[in-house]
């Protein structure tokens, strides 16, 4: 456990009885469109949860978890609305990313990598100072009130060739994965799946379901691909979803465009860099 001096957070691993602090966080974020409820009970379940206490509250959480390639993949910073601007955030992060350096220095990891929104000045801030460098950008593009169009979609089991239109890491929702590492298919399945429409265009969603990229035949057949994020969104309940793209697939930004996809904010810029801190030679 860790208290800073002076900040009166007490960082420690994330129990069960923590759930109903980190469900009143999540509310709070992102106009309550967080994801952290969602997930929180499998993250406590898996033991690399970590949940900040002051004024016996549950006020902060952090995770880290391993990714293909080795690789410690930062995630899940929150920090409840009425307790930001006391350096909480940064309390829980240098405590995270304190335990990934000793296990990059032990030589057990190769390094550490987070994704964040570009907006977030002091995220950004912090890890860079830090020593974290942007590897890669991505976009994250947004469409609410879907057309009913409808198109038949079918599971799909990816071979390694379908991520071939991304240049190192593959984007499953606010997670980045270096797809020709050792192990990156397990890691995919157990993150994500992949779907393929009646026309062969291809695509794969996160286990949230509402978050999507497209696979190589999509770029062979971009209306079919829109027309499947429609029908996939639709036949589970949605009429929204989220399409992230890496900086480098020009035409199916265009494209993604024409289907009425848009940006939250900064029009016309890739907004979700990926950070990485390598470990030393």
């Amino acid at each position: 456990m860790n208290s800073e001096k002076g900040t009166g957070l007490l960082v420690r691993p994330a129990v069960s009885t923590d759930l109903p602090g980190l469900e009143e966080i999540s509310r709070l974020t992102w106009d309550g469109f967080d994801y952290l409820d969602q997930v929180a009970g499998d993250w406590i379940a898996e033991g690399n949860l970590f949940t900040g206490l002051a004024e016996d509250r549950v006020v902060a959480c952090a995770r880290f978890t391993r990714a293909p390639g080795n690789v410690l993949w930062l995630e899940g910073l929150r920090v409840h609305p009425e307790f930001r601007g006391r350096g909480y955030g940064r309390v829980i992060s240098e405590f995270i990313l304190k335990r990934c350096i000793g296990i990059v220095e032990a030589r057990e990891a190769s390094g550490i990598e987070f994704s964040t929104y570009s907006l977030n000045a002091e995220s950004r801030g912090l890890s860079e100072k830090q020593g974290f460098r942007v590897a890669e950008w991505f976009h994250i593009l947004y469409r609410e009130g879907l057309p009913a169009d409808h198109c038949r979609v079918y599971p799909y089991d990816p071979v390694p060739e379908d991520f071939s239109v991304y240049p190192e890491r593959v984007s499953v929702g606010w997670k980045y994965a270096r797809w020709r590492e050792p192990g990156f298919l397990d890691w995919f399945r157990s993150v994500a799946r992949a779907w393929r429409t009646e026309t062969g265009a291809t695509f794969l969603t996160s286990l949230r379901d509402d978050e999507a990229s497209p696979l190589a035949s999509a770029f062979h057949d971009t209306d079919g691909f829109f027309n499947g994020l429609r029908s996939f969104a639709l036949e589970h309940g949605r009429t929204d979803i989220e399409l992230f793209l890496h900086d480098s697939m020009k035409n199916m930004l265009t494209a993604a465009k024409e289907h009425g996809f848009g940006y939250w904010e900064n029009p016309d810029s890739s907004n979700v860099p990926v950070y990485e801190l390598k470990a030393k030679e």
